[in-house]
């Protein structure tokens, strides 16, 4: 399914392979480096997407595009609050806090009776070796859970600055056992930019991680159609001096357009 409007932005799209390996040598966490098919079918402007099978055993969804649109404003169009938005009535997510650009994140999924809550606290980060060794053409943003688990969370829920989340809410839930992943923008030259999402997510309890990794990999193709679209209309229209400014991968201050 062609899903991009922009294709016809740039000159054809180059084929990744050598991107890929020279991202992998220095990614915090490496993506898969994709058959000829499946490059095949992101230069024909497909969402390449698949789960696969870790070594330990969690699942990882993973998803790839080939975006007309420059690297940086794809990755404001990813990162930057002002188009932060839940994919889900049932995800409630709050910044507990933030150095630079490494934030701590509380998630809870306010799941429907008779299931249980499930909820999170994960660290977010970007690889300024990475984009420094790419001369700025990599860039990683990373996620994965908190090593006190949901705990940092905790004050901030009980001073009421979690809306929708109560102690009794907080208390009940379940702690997921697994939350990671990560997004990358490749800029492949001519005008493209590879940006590729993964994640692992495994809601622990009685429900099996398998459906959740599904609904995730059905959701590809409107994450990178909404940032494609995010990145080539609003973000140059947007992201200018008096907006909330946005420290890149590189882990320098993005520069306003103008």
């Amino acid at each position: 399914m062609l899903v991009f409007f922009s294709l016809l932005a740039a000159a054809a799209p180059p084929d990744v392979a050598a991107d890929l390996a020279r991202f992998n040598a220095s990614a915090e966490i490496p993506v898969p480096t994709l058959s000829t098919k499946q490059r095949a079918a992101l230069a024909e402007g497909e969402v390449v997407r698949f789960i696969e099978t870790l070594p330990n055993d969690n699942l990882r969804v993973v998803g790839f595009a080939l975006l007309a649109a420059p690297h940086v404003s794809l990755f404001i169009a990813s990162q930057h609050p002002r188009y932060a938005s839940s994919a889900s009535s049932m995800l409630i997510e709050k910044e507990l806090s933030t150095v630079g650009d490494r934030g701590v994140w509380y998630g809870m999924v306010d799941l429907p009776r008779p299931f249980t809550d499930r909820h999170w606290v994960v660290n977010n980060w970007n690889n300024h070796a990475l984009a420094r060794s790419s001369g700025g053409a990599h860039w990683e943003h990373l996620w994965r859970l908190h090593p006190e688990g949901v705990e940092p969370a905790r004050a901030v829920m009980a001073a009421g600055k979690i809306p929708g989340v109560d102690t009794d809410m907080f208390n009940d839930a379940i702690s997921t056992p697994a939350s990671e992943g990560g997004v990358v923008f490749l800029d492949v030259g001519e005008g493209w930019t590879l940006v590729s999402y993964h994640s692992v997510f495994d809601p622990g309890g009685a429900l099996p991680e398998r459906p959740m990794a599904e609904f995730v990999k059905r959701s590809m193709e409107d994450y990178f159609s909404q940032l494609s679209s995010r990145a080539l209309h609003d973000v140059p229209r947007e992201y200018q001096a008096g907006s909330a400014p946005l420290i890149g991968a590189d882990g320098e201050v993005i520069p306003f357009f103008e």
